[in-house]
């Protein structure tokens, strides 16, 4: 039988979720730079950019024979795990719903577009409530 699981989060857990979400993604996606800036404190990557960047490129190169600033696309179905397409998908769901909530007249940007399925998943539900307390 399928089970649906419920997480209660603060607005704070939701973001650092949504943030933990989108590294993943991004590392997925051998987008390494971004996901490094997403998930190291900013003073250890002072004076050390280059650094990263320079390994970041190594392994685009070594291993995915790409260009520096080349990516895989999240619906690459080769290189692209399907779990990294289903972390995409909650991350997507979870930022477009807090953005709207954020910003209930919405704007431009990519956080406000409908989530597009990329994984074989089912998007997930999202509700975010009032606090009740």
């Amino acid at each position: 039988m399928a089970k649906n699981y419920i997480l209660e989060l603060n607005e704070t857990q939701a973001k650092a979720i949504v943030l933990s979400l989108e590294s993943f993604v991004r590392l997925g996606l051998v987008q390494y730079s971004n996901a490094i800036e997403i998930a190291l404190p900013v003073h250890r990557l002072i004076g050390h950019n280059q650094i990263v960047e320079d390994a970041c490129n190594v392994i685009k190169r070594e291993i995915y024979k790409i260009s520096p600033n080349g990516s895989l696309s999240i619906c690459n179905t080769k290189e692209v795990s399907e779990t990294v397409k289903i972390a995409h998908d909650v991350y997507e769901v979870m930022r477009n719903k807090i953005s709207w909530d954020n910003k209930p007249e919405g704007g431009n940007g990519v956080s406000f577009s409908t989530p597009l399925q990329t994984s074989k998943e089912k998007l997930p539900i999202f509700k975010i409530e009032e606090n009740k307390a």
